[in-house]
């Protein structure tokens, strides 16, 4: 499952979720990816229209598409970009193009 919500670093409340399905059991015209699913989530999240200060996510979702809408949407966030395997980097609201 993902799921997006809000938090105060104590308690989460999720708002919005929606369920991966491995592509080894969908059909291949269902297949939707991680980070696609997640930017459906942010899209209909954005509509809500609940404050939010910084998106923090893991780098399983991180790809260039939802950097750019993030910054083009005027959020703040943090997530780890993979770099190498087992190597992380922390990446704190940049662009990649």
């Amino acid at each position: 499952m993902i799921s997006i919500g809000l938090t105060n670093g104590t308690i989460y409340i999720p708002i919005i979720w929606d369920i991966w399905v491995s592509p080894k059991v969908s059909k291949k015209s269902d297949y939707k990816t991680k980070p696609d699913i997640f930017l459906n989530i942010l899209k209909r999240y954005l509509i809500l229209q609940f404050p939010v200060k910084t998106v923090m996510f893991d780098s399983f979702f991180t790809s260039k598409k939802i950097l750019n809408w993030l910054s083009e949407n005027g959020f703040n966030f943090t997530t780890r970009i993979k770099m190498k395997k087992g190597l992380h980097k922390t990446c704190y609201g940049i662009i990649l193009i």
